[in-house]
C-alpha cells in the first residue's frame, strides 16, 4: 500500500522522472500485489481444500489411500470424510475414482496405442481387471468399448464431463 502511495505522491508533484522509471515502479507494485494474492489465497485454504488439491496432485499414486490423505492434512480420516463431503458434496476415495476415470478417458482417447493396462497403471490402478470393473460401474461401458466409440469422440466432452463432475463436487 506504500508503494501506491508513494507513486500516487510522485505523480501529483510531477516528479516522476522517466517512463523507465515509472515502468519500473508500476511493475514493482504489480509485483508486489500478486506475491500479496498468492499469500492471501494460500492463507484461505481450508484443509479440506488442501486435501482435495493432493488428490489432485497424486491421483496416479496407486498407494493412496484415505490414511496418507488424512495424514497429509493433519485430519483423522472420519474427520477427513466427513468434512470433504460436507464440503464437496462427495467422499475423498469417490472424488479420487472419479478422477482417475476422467483422465483414463482422456488417455483412452488421446493415445490410442497404449493398452488398457498402461492407462490403468498411468492413472493409479494397479490391477486393469479391477480398472476395468470401475470404469465400466462409473461410464457404463468397459473402457475398450469407450475407446472404439470415442473415434469420433469429441476431446472437449471428456474434459466438460470432468468439469462437471469437479463442479457437482464443489455444491
Amino acid at each position: 500500500m506504500t508503494q501506491i502511495a508513494n507513486f500516487y505522491t510522485k505523480a501529483l508533484n510531477n516528479k516522476l522522472q522517466s517512463v523507465f522509471i515509472n515502468t519500473k515502479l508500476a511493475y514493482n507494485f504489480w509485483i508486489d500485489l500478486l506475491k500479496y494474492n498468492l499469500a492471501y489465497d494460500a492463507n484461505n485454504l481450508t484443509k479440506t481444500d488442501i486435501a482435495k488439491n493432493f488428490l489432485e496432485q497424486n491421483f496416479a499414486n496407486s498407494n493412496l489411500n484415505i490414511d496418507t490423505i488424512a495424514e497429509q492434512i493433519g485430519y483423522s480420516k472420519y474427520h477427513l470424510c466427513k468434512t470433504f463431503h460436507k464440503q464437496f458434496g462427495i467422499s475423498p476415495m469417490k472424488y479420487l475414482q472419479n478422477l482417475r476415470i476422467s483422465t483414463a478417458c482422456k488417455l483412452l482417447i488421446n493415445n490410442p496405442t497404449w493398452t488398457i493396462k498402461k492407462i490403468a497403471h498411468h492413472v493409479g490402478y494397479n490391477n486393469d481387471d479391477y480398472f476395468c470393473k470401475v470404469f465400466k460401474n462409473l461410464k457404463g461401458i468397459t473402457p475398450n468399448t469407450f475407446r472404439k466409440q470415442s473415434i469420433h469422440y469429441d476431446t472437449l466432452q471428456t474434459i466438460y464431463d470432468f468439469s462437471a463432475t469437479k463442479k457437482n463436487t464443489l455444491m
